[in-house]
């Protein structure tokens, strides 16, 4: 009967020890505003040193904060400077898991393409954009991706096909606060 009730002391202990495990994991993994940083701090030293994962094991740290604003103009009507995706970038903090994600994702990797096509035309963020040479743009890897991403914000943000419109990114450098920004030639539909 002994070996009976120490099997189920052990069961209870391997199940308090669950439960805390998941309850530390889950207030660590909490957006900051969500969490009491007493709290925070308390179960820190628990779950850092096993699942703390930092960019550079996969690759380098991103130092560069960037956005991307459009004009989009259809017929005679114009929007002004608008990021399509400022409501997904808000919603993505609090819902990581979402579809939201992949919104913000998407004009990061404008922001990657884009600086790997002007790093091959020897051009650099701040630069005017040389119009002269849209026939290497139109080569490149972002143009491409760039015309898509205005087409499918104008149609799911204004629910109307774009005509035209305009595009410019602005980058921080976080490491030393350096801020540019580079507007490209108005993408043109029809």
């Amino acid at each position: 009967m002994n070996k009976a009730k120490n099997k189920i002391w052990i069961g209870w202990l391997a199940f308090l020890f669950i439960i805390v495990h998941f309850s530390f994991i889950f207030i660590y993994a909490l957006p900051a505003q969500l969490s009491n940083p007493q709290l925070r701090s308390a179960i820190t030293p628990y779950v850092e040193p096993v699942f703390t994962q930092t960019w550079g094991m996969f690759a380098p740290c991103p130092t560069v904060n960037s956005s991307v604003e459009i004009i989009f103009f259809f017929g005679e009507d114009s929007t002004g400077w608008v990021n399509p995706i400022a409501d997904a970038e808000g919603k993505h903090f609090y819902l990581r898991g979402s579809h939201h994600s992949e919104l913000v994702l998407s004009g990061s990797n404008l922001y990657y393409w884009l600086s790997t096509d002007l790093q091959q035309m020897g051009l650099e963020f701040g630069d005017d954009f040389p119009s002269h040479r849209m026939s290497e743009f139109y080569a490149g890897e972002s143009y491409y991706k760039i015309r898509n991403f205005i087409r499918g914000n104008a149609y799911s943000l204004y629910d109307s096909v774009v005509d035209s419109a305009r595009i410019r990114f602005h980058l921080e450098d976080v490491v030393t606060g350096e801020k540019n920004s580079i507007e490209l030639p108005q993408y043109n539909f029809h």
